[in-house]
């Protein structure tokens, strides 16, 4: 769910072609509006106005597009190939679709493009604004967890983990509190919680 304002938003995923969001008001719980039939169920709040709406589905071309948190009126709609990740800082929303592009919540500007990566933390998560994390690097070589600018995407510092520590990552790490990165991979009935210290520290586990 997202809440924007005085107005909350529920997805309800059934299927490609019956997935819907619908908007309650969040202190009747009376329904506001509903999108019906649309593949963009999944939502996350610009301010308090604004919703944007997107599809998580796996190798599926897409769109991206941003709603009336009052009235449900589509502000503006964007193509992409398929949305690997996507972060609201502020104002804006930062999307991975193959490369980074920030578009204004409201307006669907696009403020800035350019770099590539996954982009790593929750839609819905209030963080930092002025900054976004994200998860650079080849599927068997060296990855980052790289720290860029919101308002122009430029990299501001990276921690880079050395060829041999990628045998204990699995995937990308999660945020968690005080700004630390988790990594975590399966391991049969267990799972592997990591830690890394700076440049010269060894994951532990």
């Amino acid at each position: 769910m997202a809440v924007a304002g005085a107005v909350v938003a529920v997805p309800v995923r059934r299927d490609a072609e019956r997935d819907a969001v619908t908007a309650l008001d969040a202190a009747t719980g009376r329904a506001r509006w509903i999108r019906r039939a649309s593949v963009l169920c999944v939502v996350a709040a610009v301010g308090d106005s604004t919703f944007v709406v997107w599809s998580d589905r796996y190798g599926k071309r897409g769109s991206v597009a941003g709603v009336d948190a009052l009235t449900g009126e589509t502000l503006w709609e964007h193509e992409c190939e398929g949305i690997e990740g996507l972060l609201v800082r502020g104002e804006l929303v930062i999307l991975g679709d193959g490369r980074f592009r920030a578009l204004h919540g409201r307006s669907g500007d696009e403020i800035w493009s350019g770099g590539d990566g996954e982009p790593v933390g929750r839609a819905g998560a209030v963080e930092d604004a002025a900054v976004f994390l994200s998860w650079r690097g080849e599927p068997y070589g060296p990855k980052s967890l790289v720290v860029g600018a919101s308002d122009t995407g430029e990299q501001l510092a990276a921690t880079r983990f050395p060829t041999e520590a990628q045998g204990y990552i699995g995937g990308h790490p999660e945020l968690v509190d005080g700004g630390r990165a988790l990594f975590h991979r399966p391991a049969g009935r267990r799972v592997r919680l990591l830690g890394y210290a700076g440049r010269r520290g060894r994951p532990t586990g």
